[in-house]
């Protein structure tokens, strides 16, 4: 009879080990797992809008929490559209993670769902980032756009510009 030294190995293990240790040992990784994982803080982002052009169109607004993608829109985080009725959008965000975000938003005054631009990249409908932040030639960068969101909430306000 010819026996592999791994079935060996396998069969003296299993020999030294009380029948009980391998579920045992099973339950106590499932607890150390679960007891690892705890429930993640989500915070909440207040935007308030207020726009130029009261009552005509719908507001995009942008979250970003990468400054690598800011302002691109396909980077973003969150994107939310909302129909203008008055000279301001309130708007609320849930389930943050606690940190650094921006906002970009556009009142999207020709229905295009895009921001429309001059020939030169300006915009020619309101557009406008958190903190006031502008730039000089083009946006801005996300570190001057960037708030902190924390665990008891944030309140932002956008002011859009012409």
């Amino acid at each position: 009879m010819q026996v592999r030294v791994g079935q060996c190995r396998r069969s003296i293990v299993r020999a030294i080990t009380p029948a009980w240790q391998g579920p045992a040992l099973r339950v106590a990784g499932c607890v150390a797992l679960l007891m690892g994982i705890s429930p993640a803080i989500a915070a909440t982002l207040q935007l308030e809008i207020l726009l130029p052009k009261a009552g005509q169109g719908s507001v995009y607004v942008a979250v970003f929490d990468d400054p690598e993608a800011f302002p691109d829109p396909d980077g973003a985080l969150i994107r939310k559209a909302r129909p203008v009725e008055g000279d301001a959008v309130a708007l609320t965000i849930s389930d943050l993670v606690p940190g650094e975000y921006a906002v970009a938003a556009f009142q999207d005054l020709d229905g295009s769902g895009d921001l429309t631009t001059n020939f030169l990249g300006i915009p020619r409908e309101p557009a406008g980032f958190s903190r006031g932040a502008m730039g000089r030639m083009g946006p801005p960068d996300f570190a001057d756009a960037a708030f902190t969101v924390d665990e008891e909430g944030t309140s932002v306000t956008l002011d859009l510009r012409d």
